[in-house]
């Protein structure tokens, strides 16, 4: 489980979801307890918005969190060059 790969399941949503939703597009699939916490922290970050929604607490990517995945995409791309 990436920063990049969790930001990016949030950024193709485009809308809130459970963190189930983000725990079944993971490979290899992490425990729940752990996706749940490291939304959490992301959330502390800034780079999660959080809300309750259908019982359920639910996430989506922030602007802040749009700017650093394409600040780390654009860094991984230039490791990946140079490489």
């Amino acid at each position: 489980m990436t920063k990049i790969r969790v930001l990016e399941i949030l950024a193709e949503a485009d809308d809130f979801v459970p963190p189930d939703h983000v725990v079944m597009r993971l490979q290899p699939r992490p425990q729940r307890t752990s996706v749940y916490s490291y939304l959490s922290r992301l959330h502390r970050q800034g780079l999660l918005v959080r809300d309750q929604r259908w019982g359920q607490i639910v996430y989506r990517l922030s602007d802040k969190g749009l700017h650093r995945l394409k600040f780390l995409m654009q860094r991984e791309n230039k490791a990946l060059f140079w490489s």
